[in-house]
């Protein structure tokens, strides 16, 4: 039995999409009918103001931007309905997909994943939850009066954790032996 025909059979009812009233239920699992079956993703998820203008504008940038770059993969649209858990945010979440064996397609999904974050920075938006490949490139989007965040990300890690062992590099923040090797 499939995770799809097990939902079904115990009444399970994906809230999100049955609220804007699409059905898209059969379209939830199909990843592996894009992908083969094994292969991976990196979720790329803004984090976008909770209003109405806001959700149409990110709504218009990440769907012109997934067909340009030709991310297909969410169940509605090019991009997902907004997660709307948290209280004053909108959370996009889209699938970038990576292969076990497909090189090509694994630095291409790199590269758009690079290219969503700079948009999102463009328009004032950031991620939620960033794989740690990316973890860098989302740290420079907080670029503000010269870097400050980071300069005091920085200072905190090397007084609290002065041989930079502690998850050294996490979120973008390295301990200053990284630092003054780059």
């Amino acid at each position: 039995m499939s995770l799809q025909q097990h939902l079904q059979q115990i009444g399970w009812r994906p809230r999100n999409f049955i609220r804007f009233g699409l059905h898209v239920f059969e379209h939830s699992f199909s990843r592996s009918q894009v992908y083969p079956t094994g292969d991976g993703h990196a979720w790329f998820s803004p984090i976008v103001p909770r209003n109405g203008e806001e959700f149409i504008h990110a709504h218009k940038v990440f769907t012109k931007a997934a067909r340009e770059m030709n991310i297909t993969s969410a169940p509605i649209s090019v991009t997902n309905v907004p997660m709307s858990w948290q209280y004053r945010t909108y959370l996009y979440l889209f699938p970038v997909f990576v292969s076990r064996s497909d090189k090509e397609r694994n630095r291409k999904s790199v590269d758009d994943f690079n290219k969503l974050i700079t948009l999102a920075a463009e328009n004032g938006w950031s991620e939620y939850r960033t794989p740690p490949i990316f973890q860098d490139a989302v740290a420079a989007t907080y670029s503000f009066n010269n870097n400050i965040l980071l300069k005091f990300q920085e200072r905190l890690k090397d007084a609290i954790d002065p041989h930079g062992i502690l998850a050294p590099g996490r979120g973008g923040i390295w301990p200053k032996r990284y630092r003054e090797n780059s």
